[in-house]
């Protein structure tokens, strides 16, 4: 599971880096076996979800992996921006 919470961990934070040119804050949390990671970001555009059209493509394959690898997704709305987490709740 720590490898797979470091590839995705990077990933949001890659993205929110990238996209939302502010500052950026990272929230773990312990579930009863498993882990959830929440990105924060100052930018009000939601990421979107989006498949590379062909493998040799630079970009777009981060959420997809996110969606693909964690258990659950999303991105929610806050005052001052969005959040983007994931939870990984079983053993990987």
């Amino acid at each position: 599971m720590v490898f797979v919470a470091e590839l995705l961990t990077s990933e949001v934070v890659t993205n929110a880096v990238l996209h939302a040119h502010s500052s950026v804050e990272v929230v773990l949390t312990h579930l009863d076996g498993g882990l959830q990671v929440e990105v924060t970001d100052e930018s009000d555009l939601l990421p979107l979800l989006a498949e590379p059209i062909k493998d040799s493509d630079d970009h777009g394959r981060g959420l997809p992996m996110v969606r693909d690898m964690s258990d659950q997704w999303g991105v929610a709305e806050v005052d001052s921006g969005k959040t983007v987490w994931f939870s990984l709740l079983r053993a990987r």
